[in-house]
């Protein structure tokens, strides 16, 4: 009897210091972003920060605020929702559909392609009694109605990108251009 008592009371602390470990490293690899361009409004205003932690993606849903790489500019990050997910590919669009260069323009993106999650913008600086978490669904139904292809998709029109300057986990700034794309730059490339 003592002894299962032991091995389970062992077994418990053991998996509590795996969790744990695993739950401090990813809230060690989280990053600020700041948000410059209206695409994701209203959600994500121009001026807001967003914390973010490492993508994976057998955590992906639909619904969810990413950061990815745009599939014109390795290098460009922008903030998306993930509209639709099937095949290992995502549909990934802005929350404001007039102001946002997205899957409606480049199709299908590999699931590969999302970098980091969005998990609250931080302060909120709408209020600041209280941070918001970001995941609720997009306005508009704005999946395909059709699944990708299994071969890759090319982009049909590119829009104009800035390439980031950052260091890694370094607070970043994501801008959107009058294309609607967004992307991560220093702070000290800010502009008043």
């Amino acid at each position: 009897m003592m002894g299962r008592t032991q091995a389970r009371a062992r077994a418990t602390t053991l998996l509590s210091v795996l969790v744990g470990g695993y739950l401090g490293a990813l809230a060690a690899d989280r990053s600020r972003i700041v948000v410059a361009g209206p695409s994701m409004a209203p959600t994500l205003l121009p001026g807001e920060v967003v914390l973010t932690v490492p993508a994976v993606g057998r955590w992906l849903r639909p619904g969810q605020v990413v950061v990815l790489r745009a599939p014109d500019d390795r290098d460009h990050l922008v903030i998306k929702r993930v509209g639709h997910l099937a095949d290992g590919r995502i549909w990934a669009v802005g929350d404001d559909p007039h102001r946002s260069t997205d899957s409606r323009t480049w199709g299908w993106l590999p699931v590969a392609a999302v970098r980091r999650l969005v998990v609250v913008r931080w302060p909120d600086v709408r209020s600041p009694l209280r941070r918001v978490v970001v995941a609720e669904p997009p306005a508009q139904d704005t999946a395909p109605k059709t699944l990708p292809a299994t071969a890759s998709s090319s982009p049909a029109a590119q829009p104009e990108t800035e390439e980031p300057t950052g260091q890694r986990g370094a607070g970043r700034r994501a801008n959107t251009s009058t294309s609607g794309s967004s992307s991560a730059t220093s702070p000290s490339e800010r502009r008043p």
